[in-house]
């Protein structure tokens, strides 16, 4: 699209240009006679015509620039779900997607019987509810606090006021406290449940720790020759694959039965260290696959360590010194 815009843009004629051919239209127009002034009319409009197809064509682009620009705003949005914790606002929605479409359904039911019944029952006595659309306007704005009472109720007297302030308190009541609330409660629940599940996965750091993770990873892998991101991830998932191809179907299903179970142990595909090395040439050692290994999966074996120390019971574990938990810390390196 910028290259359409700035080709179409190189083809229009200044402003300045178009104003100046329309005021010489009449300048040099040579006399007075019928057949020059036809000419200079001719001229004249041919001129506003071009200014009028090129104030169009502006208008156009605007819309579509708009378009374009409220695009990347959604994609910088969904790019935000490259990091678990930047995603927080696309989680949350989606966690309370179903309770906001039921309260939506709700909402628009209530909120349009009570303009409906505003219109019907006031629309000959205010002006703010005298048609369908200005009374679900008017609600918008008594929704957001922008009034309560209509400027003109002071005009009601006797059966009239009185349905006004059953209409008016009905309003406040049901939509401004109840169902408000109610949205707030469903998004909050959201959030929180979302936070909740980003406490239990301990692999979740903060946004500098991975950039800075992910830079230093980076040159760690240039300089030591590693196998690409994507080759590794293609290797690992043909792992998973593989281990499950191999399984029959009685024991996927039993597999998958236990999940259910809160004391079944999950059994996660393996591959051995050798199988590794022979897969990427560029591990021509097992010291680069221990190197290589220790690298990626160290923060998760000090995690591993920390929860094994907070949760022993053995006083002489949990008290180690920290040569004990960096020994500690290769051991679980080599397990992984």
């Amino acid at each position: 699209y910028p290259l359409i815009l700035v080709s179409s843009w190189a083809a229009q004629v200044p402003m300045s240009e178009e104003f100046n051919l329309l005021l010489n239209n009449f300048l040099k127009s040579g006399g007075s006679s019928p057949e020059q002034l036809d000419t200079a009319y001719d001229s004249y409009f041919e001129v506003l015509s071009h200014i009028y197809g090129e104030t169009s064509w502006l208008k156009r682009h605007k819309v579509v620039g708009y378009l374009v620009v409220y695009t990347q705003f959604l994609q910088f949005i969904f790019y935000m779900n490259a990091h678990p914790k930047m995603a927080v606002l696309t989680a949350t929605v989606a966690e309370c997607l179903n309770n906001l479409l039921h309260f939506a359904l709700l909402f628009i039911t209530i909120f349009l019987m009570l303009a409906c019944m505003a219109h019907w029952m006031l629309g000959d006595y205010i002006t703010e509810f005298g048609s369908f659309d200005t009374a679900m306007y008017s609600q918008m704005r008594m929704f957001f606090g922008e009034f309560i009472k209509a400027p003109e109720a002071d005009d009601l007297h006797g059966v009239k006021l009185a349905m006004y302030w059953v209409y008016a308190w009905t309003f406040m009541i049901i939509i401004w406290l109840l169902l408000l609330n109610f949205l707030l409660a469903i998004i909050v629940d959201a959030f929180v449940s979302v936070k909740e599940d980003f406490k239990n996965k301990k692999h979740i750091t903060d946004i500098v720790s991975d950039v800075i993770g992910v830079s230093y990873t980076t040159l760690v892998a240039t300089r030591r020759r590693w196998p690409a991101n994507k080759r590794l991830a293609e290797f690992f998932e043909s792992v998973v694959e593989n281990s499950e191809e191999k399984q029959p179907a009685w024991m996927r299903r039993l597999s998958q039965h236990s999940k259910h179970g809160d004391e079944e142990e999950e059994n996660f595909p393996t591959c051995s260290p050798q199988e590794l090395a022979d897969a990427f040439p560029e591990f021509q050692t097992t010291k680069a696959v221990s190197i290589f290994l220790h690298h990626n999966f160290k923060h998760s074996a000090i995690e591993l360590t920390q929860e094994a120390i907070a949760n022993q019971d053995n006083d002489s574990f949990a008290t180690m010194d920290g040569p004990d938990v960096e020994n500690q810390v290769d051991q679980d390196c080599e397990t992984i």
